[in-house]
């Protein structure tokens, strides 16, 4: 059975490539004309994590549902499933208010573990996800 793309990228959650971003662990040559692709997961997630930021800080998303529409637009996604699956395996109402990526590892950690499974089908190493999002936001 041949692995899911997000996994086979090391991308997990399945970035776009953009010309105007490159990524800190960025394959030097991106064979895969539509999505990034990472040297390891961790980088894969640390992308994801300072997107998730980026959209709290750039567009004001402040709940899981704002988070989920502008990751997974209904144009192109089951948008409302997606954010009843992310809910409901994170702990978190859709519509609550949510702290910071940057400042709430455990429950971000929870939050992307669930995006990874609707993205890719597959239950995630959560120690994976820790690595991205210290890669994203400890002061090393």
């Amino acid at each position: 059975m041949k692995q899911p793309r997000g996994l086979r990228n090391n991308n997990p959650l399945n970035i776009r490539r953009n010309q105007k971003t490159n990524w800190i662990g960025q394959c030097g040559k991106q064979e895969d004309r539509s999505f990034v692709q990472f040297r390891s997961m961790a980088y894969g997630y640390r992308a994801a994590f300072k997107v998730l930021q980026n959209y709290r800080v750039l567009y004001g998303c402040m709940n899981l549902r704002q988070f989920i529409q502008r990751w997974a637009p209904p144009a192109e996604n089951h948008t409302d499933e997606y954010v009843k699956s992310v809910a409901r395996s994170a702990g978190v109402n859709p519509d609550a208010l949510l702290p910071s990526p940057r400042k709430a590892k455990a429950l971000w950690v929870k939050i992307v573990a669930g995006m990874h499974l609707v993205e890719n089908g597959m239950t995630p190493v959560a120690s994976q996800i820790e690595e991205g999002w210290d890669l994203a936001f400890a002061r090393i």
